[in-house]
């Protein structure tokens, strides 16, 4: 109370509004509106209070409308890089295991996202009580790098990004389930109309890599499908802890997570020899049998090191740190309809590959 009357006084005094902001974002205390503020000024998480969800009410009508802006902006951008990545991927997987080259991606970027988070949060390890929630969405991330990257290995990466743009389906279901969100028709429509325009491209306009088997193409469809639904558990799960932590931070955490979960899979996959065979799979023999023999390694050369740089640095380091930045101001729904824009970034890398 004494903090919005304060506010109030330096309103009436005339006080300019940034001054009348500061005063009000940085003192500990409740707001006039009753929403609990951090203390010591840090809007973006990591201080000692509790950090209500900006994105949903701000003291500053042109700061929220700025942020949201910025939000639908980074989710096209951060489409746009997902999109290119299936494709630069698919000539990094190319002969090697899907599964030792998404393990290295994780293990690149977790360390690098966490010591990035920790010199600019001052924040090293997450509290006790959202360790459960971090493994939950850690976990959501290992279903949905893995699975992706064994889904372009053993279909072709159109296929791959047409079917993300399903996860609004799955993603406003969670939501609804989990409380966060309600059901709307005007929503549902919507949501709907750009996830049947996603799945037509998938029946009708893909036939598969070259050797695949009808069998082997669909189970590339539902290997995408489990990908997307470990997509949208990662939103789900991520979206009350940037509501507390800084973004770069809960990506950080999440990463970690996801580094060690991944590291299981992968020693799952190399020590059962139906999976490694399965995640080997390639139309020349010769080739999946190198894979099968040297699964711990990947071929050396320009032609893994740039798209496993590019998944490390740019789709994961670099998306997942906006991606979480973008969860704090937009409704899980509409930042998963993004999806959308994969299949159409992807299409117009192929295209331009094949007339250079």
């Amino acid at each position: 109370m004494r903090r919005a009357r304060a506010w109030r006084r330096s309103a009436a005094a005339g006080a300019p509004a940034s001054s009348r902001r500061r005063r009000l974002w940085c003192g500990s205390g409740r707001s006039p509106a009753g929403r609990t503020w951090g203390r010591k000024g840090r809007l973006a998480g990591g201080c000692s209070g509790r950090v209500m969800d900006v994105g949903a009410q701000m003291p500053c009508a042109g700061a929220t409308r700025l942020h949201l802006c910025g939000a639908h902006l980074v989710m096209v951008l951060v489409q746009v890089v997902f999109g290119f990545g299936s494709i630069i991927g698919k000539f990094g997987m190319h002969g090697g295991n899907p599964a030792m080259f998404s393990m290295l991606r994780d293990a690149i970027a977790g360390p690098l996202l966490w010591a990035c988070a920790w010199r600019s949060t001052s924040v090293a390890l997450p509290p006790c009580e959202d360790v459960p929630r971090i493994c939950v969405a850690g976990l959501g991330l290992t279903v949905n790098q893995l699975l992706f990257a064994v889904g372009i290995k053993l279909s072709d990466p159109v296929t791959g990004t047409a079917w993300q743009a399903s996860q609004p389906m799955f993603t406003l279901t969670l939501a609804i389930l989990v409380g966060y969100e309600r059901a709307s028709c005007r929503r549902v429509v919507g949501i709907l109309l750009a996830v049947a325009g996603a799945v037509f491209m998938v029946l009708a306009g893909t036939s598969g890599t070259v050797g695949d088997t009808s069998a082997l193409r669909l189970l590339g469809h539902f290997i995408f499908v489990v990908n997307v639904l470990g997509s949208s558990g990662y939103i789900i799960a991520s979206k009350s802890l940037v509501r507390k932590h800084a973004s770069i931070s809960v990506a950080a955490w999440t990463y970690m997570a996801a580094t060690c979960l991944m590291l299981v899979a992968v020693a799952t996959i190399n020590s059962t020899p139906g999976l490694l065979a399965l995640v080997c799979h390639d139309p020349s023999q010769a080739v999946a049998d190198a894979c099968v023999a040297d699964a711990w390694e990947l071929p050396r050369g320009i032609a893994m090191v740039v798209p496993l740089c590019y998944w490390a640095f740019v789709s994961s380091m670099f998306a997942y740190a906006a991606m979480s930045w973008a969860v704090r101001y937009l409704k899980a729904s509409v930042l998963s309809t993004y999806t959308v824009l994969q299949p159409v970034a992807s299409a117009a890398l192929s295209m331009l590959l094949l007339f250079v």
